[in-house]
């Protein structure tokens, strides 16, 4: 094998095979329906932020009403970009630091 366990599964090369041979010819990605992943773009992290750092205490709820953005659009930057989960009512780092583990 020349490409090891980099290569494609045999399914996807079957996949790209029958492509190509019923006359498909491009070769990026077709668009895909639903919103876009720039929901969760920088700006829109800095006003989550912004919104938290003012109020540790805000819920979800709170959060939409002052960004206008969407519960899943929220949830995956205070999860995935700023890494915060809630304890107690009050966001926390996923990971504390020492001075985090003070407060």
């Amino acid at each position: 094998m020349a490409w090891g366990q980099d290569a494609p599964s045999y399914t996807t090369v079957q996949r790209w095979v029958q492509y190509f041979k019923t006359g498909g010819e491009c070769l990026e990605d077709e668009q895909r329906p639903g919103r876009s992943i720039t929901a969760t773009s920088d700006e829109n992290i800095l006003k989550v932020k912004a919104v938290i750092e003012s109020d540790p205490y805000a819920t979800h709820d709170q959060i939409e009403e002052e960004t206008l953005l969407s519960h899943g659009t929220i949830n995956a930057i205070l999860h995935e970009h700023l890494k915060l989960r809630k304890i107690t009512s009050r966001w926390v780092p996923h990971l504390l630091t020492e001075k985090n583990k003070q407060d």
